[in-house]
């Protein structure tokens, strides 16, 4: 088996991008070899060419982490970032990678245990955020009763300011509950790709911490996997193949576009 290779030392970055040919579907490559600098994230990165503008650096360094890792380890050849899949099962991802085996990569970097944990959420969260809703909103019908049948102003002004706190909180557990992500515990997320991983600063998340069906990357000294994910994807048929390839081209693309926009625009009309 040939060894799988890790980049350890560059000094520059380099950005290689070939085309799509229509005999080989694995034809776009981007090579970005990355510095590392033992728990130094802000030494990880050489340049910021494609970091969007509500990352943070740490996150954009993670996420070339995730990417030097599905290069040099999982040997995919065709990469990008916030990959949009369509699709009943559709979601965005941070990192997804084919290799030449045809097996789907998705990378989720979270740069924070508190960070990881707005997305850690299950059935058991939603059931409880819908318990409180429930017990909140009874809260308030009584509340309004009181209103209603108050004997004096001053029980009746009381009451009516408690049924203006009970709904506002009302609104905020509805907020809530929309903003609730389960996707860590989602099977449509999952079976998106054959494997799932999250990539973290070293010890940020402990390995009982980890969702089932997860595996574990941590950026140094070098992109590695502390906890190897399990196969959660079956084979698939080579359209949901030509599309996840079209869907990492297209975030390709987008990313060339954004960086090279002016550009472009200058000549769109030629």
């Amino acid at each position: 088996m040939r060894q799988a290779r890790h980049f350890s030392t560059y000094s520059l970055m380099r950005i290689v991008l070939a085309t799509l040919a229509p005999v080989n579907p694995l034809a776009l490559v981007i090579s970005v070899p990355l510095e590392y600098d033992a728990g130094t994230y802000a030494n990880a990165c050489l340049t910021m060419t494609f970091k969007r503008n509500n990352e943070t650096d740490l996150t954009y360094t993670l996420k070339w982490a995730a990417w030097d890792w599905l290069y040099s380890v999982a040997r995919c050849r065709v990469i990008g970032f916030e990959v949009s899949f369509e699709g009943p099962g559709g979601r965005i991802v941070d990192v997804a990678g084919v290799n030449k085996d045809k097996e789907l990569f998705v990378v989720e970097v979270k740069s924070s245990l508190a960070d990881f944990r707005r997305d850690d959420n299950d059935s058991r969260d939603q059931e409880r955020l819908r318990k409180e809703e429930e017990a909140n909103d009874r809260m308030a019908s009584l509340t309004q009763e009181i209103v209603e049948g108050a004997g004096d102003e001053d029980t009746a002004a009381q009451a009516t300011l408690d049924v203006e706190m009970l709904s506002q909180r009302s609104t905020r557990l509805k907020e809530r509950a929309g903003r609730l992500s389960t996707k860590f515990h989602d099977p449509r997320f999952m079976r998106v790709a054959d494997y799932n991983y999250l990539m973290v600063p070293s010890k940020a998340v402990r390995r009982n911490q980890l969702p089932p069906l997860w595996g574990l990357l941590a950026p140094t000294p070098k992109p590695h996997a502390v906890i190897e994910a399990p196969r959660v994807g079956g084979s698939r048929p080579a359209h949901m193949y030509a599309a996840v390839l079209r869907a990492i081209a297209r975030s390709n693309t987008r990313d060339m576009i954004r960086v090279r926009g002016s550009e472009i625009s200058a000549t769109s009309s030629c």
